[in-house]
């Protein structure tokens, strides 16, 4: 199995701001920019203002490793490039783990607990549902918590990333804030949208799409794929 060091640029001034590691270059990219769905972080908060830009960092792999020296070499990138000079926005020294593994114990409580939580709800179609005494109750709560509210306005504007639909023959057709609106307004499928937008396929729905970014920047190849190639 192929281990990716890879690192996060500035598109900017191509600058190296990340060093990270992942078993799926396109999954891992897709993930840098669902920031919304993580925690608070430095690197978090360089591509949120990235994304408030119209811009995606750059991805590039630094080095393939195997599954017995990966660690040791995620450590040393950045250290190598803390040295020379970097800012990066890392905050732990590399050789975490590729994924987290819950044990059976953590597994079984946290079945419980669930199955605990969900008992005193009605089941449909043997699936457990929130009643709407209950549902509605949740949703004032949350309306009534600047906190919450804050935080998913925060979440929605940073995940959106403008895109453009096009006829076959490259005719602007409209402009949209984000693949979901896109995907909402035609009844199209997001991932298919997102396969188009990624040259996975040349059309979707009967269009070709583009991200507003790289049409703007007369970069219409560019998209995240394109660079997940090993540096020279």
């Amino acid at each position: 199995m192929n281990i990716y060091i890879y690192c996060l640029k500035d598109p900017d001034t191509y600058e190296i701001k990340y060093i990270g590691k992942t078993i799926s270059l396109d999954r891992r990219f897709k993930e840098h920019l669902q920031i919304h769905r993580n925690r608070r972080s430095k690197k978090n908060s360089w591509i949120i203002s990235l994304i408030n830009k119209g811009l995606q960092p750059i991805m590039e792999v630094v080095e393939i490793c195997s599954k017995d020296n990966w660690e040791v070499r995620e450590c040393y990138w950045i250290q190598y490039y803390i040295d020379l000079g970097f800012n990066l926005k890392n905050t732990q020294k590399g050789g975490g783990r590729l994924e987290y593994v819950f044990s059976k114990e953590s597994r079984d409580k946290m079945s419980k607990s669930s199955k605990l939580r969900w008992s005193k709800y009605p089941s449909k179609n043997g699936k457990k549902v929130l009643s709407k005494s209950e549902s509605e109750k949740r949703s004032i709560n949350a309306k009534e918590n600047p906190k919450i509210l804050k935080n998913l306005k925060k979440g929605s504007l940073s995940c959106r990333i403008e895109i453009i639909q096009l006829s076959k023959e490259g005719k602007l057709i409209k402009e949209w804030d984000s693949l979901s609106d896109a995907s909402r307004g035609l009844s199209i499928n997001v991932g298919n949208i997102h396969k188009c937008l990624t040259n996975k396929t040349k059309t979707c729905g009967g269009f070709t799409w583009k991200y507003k970014s790289d049409v703007s920047n007369n970069a219409h190849s560019m998209k995240p794929e394109a660079h997940l190639s090993p540096l020279a």
